[in-house]
């Protein structure tokens, strides 16, 4: 009876291992299955029968064809072959036999000759007469024969398995074409525990007592222990059964208060609470979407609702929990609490923050257009906090987002993003978490990223690991501990071990279809270059990056392997390309391609320092003629105004001698020095000094201003002005600047430009020359002959 037990005993604990293996879904025992990919028309290749393949030094693949011989890349095959009048020394195209040199050339067997393919300048070139060693053909193991033979693609046919890559694939030609065959650990799938076509798993969380609650969008609630093992089921009254029943309601987040009561928030049911084994309804809870809950630094209870903006619960554990909207911002995805009281809000607007204790004033942080200056994406997933302090945002579409947490109640925090540019997976992020060593968890829509804090590194897991047509859900994985982790899928969940994952440490090399250096010429500018990364095993599509140093500092990403750049400026360049691997992960396989840029005549310095050379001393010739055309026109002004006072004055004679009061003849006194003492002469005289004293400066003061002033012809003013002091009025006005400038000159503080525009004179040439005729000496020599002589000033 005791052995009885006993091996009932050792039964019962071989079967929980066997659950519990089988619900963690651990890829240490997993099989390898075979991936057979077919090389055919679509991949340029000529559905005709390969004799001979080898991998190359670069990691092409090359096959001896019946008509011709082709390149692979993982892509696409280029043919080469001989074709009539392009010189080619082949005597037919079915080539048997390819071996590489020392020169990276391939050498050929066409009808037991020997021929080169130069792999540079891709032509066929007839060998020198010299022996060739030919080795042996490839022989597979038995084991890999066997393997490959029994596969349902190879059964009945006859197969030739002609060569082996760096990467463990076997290449196959058989009658129906080419293959090549690799063997890969069998990929993970889901488990489910419903039979929905689809079980989109929207909820996990871990509480108090190490029990997995998960929840999904076909209303199933179901409990498991921390190793994965089913625990239970919750029927709609939220009663554990351990039959399969529904909750009847797709649960989104959960929480629980510190007396173990469990909080369920669900999509448009409301929000509920396992209080004392039984499930209570909220009614206070106004709003049927919670996303997401969190327990504030007081105990108190933060929900997320996608339609009602932030609730909170004061209570929680009190008998009749009141529900109160504390915040009404518009489609709130997740919350998050930051030393006790600074609560995080993330909506599709952008970052929200707000003191709880002052919950009446928010912050906003919104997408920015400068780099560090906002989000690259306002809709935010999820919001975590690392081993450091950092808190991190999950945005869709803009990757993870760094915020410090010194300074968050302000607008427009200060953000660093992560990006797949960065080794991210995916910049549109679903779902993020942290684990218990301050690690971050990131679920893209085909990749899980994990980021280590310490070193800001990603070690990146593709969808191309998991069984085909798998995606990944909007859950926050649930970190378990030693690299172990739940995540929710369109079918399912998965209990993950990322340790037991398959590392792919393969580096594929980048080839280009151009030289490493490369000149541009004048008159073509553009630059086009192909580039691929020679990885066979492809899982995922091979993500390119490149950037041009000297014209740009971000990176460029794409999967289709073609750069372009236009209207390259002159100079020189270094083109940068890396690219990730067939896992998905970026790898350190980058390449340069030096690129020189011959500048055109117009482009060089030389060219528009002669043109400025030129511009200048055109600029400078029209300045000169301006100014001369200026000085003639000043000029003439003068002598046109002189002839007119002489014009008048002859008249005034003429009028004279007429009327028959000739004027008398008398010297010409002196200025300042009246011809008559009478009253009316006397005040004219003066209101004309005063207004000449006021005007003197003024180079565009006349006869004509004069006239105006005194509300007189030009014969009247002219007459009296010659009465009252001998002179013209353009000679007295000249005469009244120059002595005035002769004042300001025998100091010798001004310089002779500064007299001459300070007294009215538009150009200090000019000046110079009356003031020479009127004082007998330049005006730069006047303050050495004004200490000799004693002028007398002004009255």
């Amino acid at each position: 009876m005791i052995r009885i037990l006993c091996l009932l005993g050792v039964w019962w604990g071989a079967m929980t291992a066997a659950a519990v293996s089988v619900q963690s879904t651990s890829s240490h025992n997993r099989q390898e299955v075979a991936e057979v990919t077919y090389v055919g028309l679509r991949q340029g290749m000529p559905h005709v029968r390969a004799f001979d393949a080898l991998q190359d030094k670069k990691g092409y693949i090359w096959f001896a064809l019946r008509d011709g011989l082709a390149r692979y890349d993982g892509t696409r095959a280029k043919l080469f072959k001989s074709t009539p009048g392009d010189g080619s020394p082949l005597p037919d195209n079915r080539i048997d036999r390819i071996m590489e040199d020392e020169q990276g050339h391939l050498l050929c067997k066409v009808s037991d000759c020997y021929f080169r393919f130069n792999t540079i300048t891709e032509r066929f070139e007839v060998l020198d007469k010299q022996p060739v060693k030919v080795p042996p053909r490839y022989e597979p193991s038995a084991e890999i024969l066997q393997r490959i033979s029994r596969l349902p693609e190879f059964q009945q046919h006859e197969l030739y398995i002609i060569c082996e890559d760096r990467q463990k694939g076997y290449w196959v030609n058989c009658n129906r074409g080419v293959y090549r065959v690799v063997f890969i650990p069998e990929p993970l799938a889901p488990q489910r525990i419903g039979t929905a076509t689809e079980e989109i798993v929207r909820g996990l969380f871990l509480d108090s007592r190490q029990r997995i609650w998960m929840g999904d969008k076909s209303g199933d609630l179901t409990l498991f222990d921390k190793n994965g093992k089913l625990l239970c089921y919750l029927n709609e009254k939220g009663e554990k059964t351990s039959g399969k029943c529904t909750f009847g309601r797709m649960v989104y987040a959960f929480a629980e208060t510190a007396d173990g009561t469990i909080w369920i928030g669900t999509r448009e049911k409301g929000l509920f609470r396992l209080y004392h084994e039984r499930l209570e309804q909220i009614p206070s809870f106004a709003d049927n979407d919670a996303y997401q809950m969190v327990i504030d630094g007081k105990g108190n209870l933060i929900i997320a609702s996608l339609s009602g903006g932030v609730w909170k619960i004061t209570n929680p554990m009190s008998e009749q929990p009141k529900a109160v909207c504390i915040a009404p911002i518009k489609r709130v995805r997740c919350v998050h609490v930051v030393k006790g009281h600074i609560l995080l809000v993330g909506s599709d607007q952008g970052l929200y923050t707000l003191d709880l204790n002052h919950p009446e004033k928010t912050y906003f942080t919104k997408r920015g257009n400068n780099p560090g200056n906002g989000l690259r994406s306002n809709v935010i997933m999820g919001i975590a906090e690392d081993g450091a302090g950092r808190l991190y945002l999950a945005t869709y579409g803009g990757g993870l987002s760094c915020i410090q947490t010194d300074q968050l109640l302000k607008n427009q925090l200060p953000v660093k993003t992560y990006t797949t540019v960065d080794g991210l997976g995916s910049d549109i992020c679903v779902g993020l978490s942290s684990d218990s060593e301050g690690n971050l968890y990131i679920m893209g829509e085909d990749a899980i990223s994990k980021y280590y804090y310490a070193d800001r590194r990603f070690k990146v897991k593709r969808k191309g690991l998991f069984a085909k047509g798998i995606t990944f859900s909007e859950s926050h994985p649930l970190p378990l501990g030693k690299n172990r982790l739940l995540i929710g899928t369109n079918y399912g969940h998965i209990f993950l071990n990322l340790d037991s994952l398959p590392e792919s440490s393969y580096v594929p090399p980048i080839c280009f279809s151009c030289p490493d250096t490369l000149t541009l010429t004048p008159s073509d500018p553009h630059l086009t270059v192909e580039c691929v990364a020679l990885d066979y095993n492809k899982q995922e599509p091979i993500c390119y990056a490149y950037r041009l140093e000297g014209v740009e500092a971000d990176w460029h990403l794409t999967y289709h392997p073609v750069i372009n750049y236009a209207n390259i400026p002159p100079g020189t360049y270094r083109l940068h390309v890396r690219s990730t691997n067939g896992a998905g992960e970026w790898v350190d396989n980058g390449r340069v391609v030096l690129i020189h840029r011959k500048a055109k005549l117009t482009e060089t310095t030389w060219f528009w320092l002669l043109i400025g050379a030129l511009t200048f001393m055109l600029l400078l010739l029209a300045v000169k003629v301006f100014r001369y055309v200026m000085a003639l026109q000043r000029e003439l002004k003068v002598q046109a105004s002189e002839s007119s006072e002489r014009i008048e004055y002859l008249n005034a004679k003429i009028h004279d001698l007429l009327s028959r009061k000739p004027a008398p003849i008398e010297p010409v006194p002196p200025l300042g020095k009246p011809v008559t003492t009478d009253s009316e002469d006397h005040r004219f005289r003066q209101q004309l000094l005063e207004f000449i004293e006021k005007n003197y400066s003024d180079s565009e003061l006349d006869v004509t201003r004069f006239c105006k002033a005194f509300i007189m012809s030009h014969t009247k003013f002219y007459n009296l002005v010659k009465q009252s002091f001998g002179v013209s009025p353009n000679n007295l006005l000249q005469d009244f600047r120059i002595r005035r400038a002769a004042r300001m000159l025998e100091g010798g503080k001004v310089s002779v430009s500064e007299a001459a525009y300070s007294c009215g004179f538009s150009d200090p040439k000019y000046f110079a020359r009356v003031f020479k005729k009127m004082m007998g000496c330049p005006p730069s020599e006047y303050p050495k002959k004004a200490v000799l002589e004693d002028n007398p000033p002004i009255s």
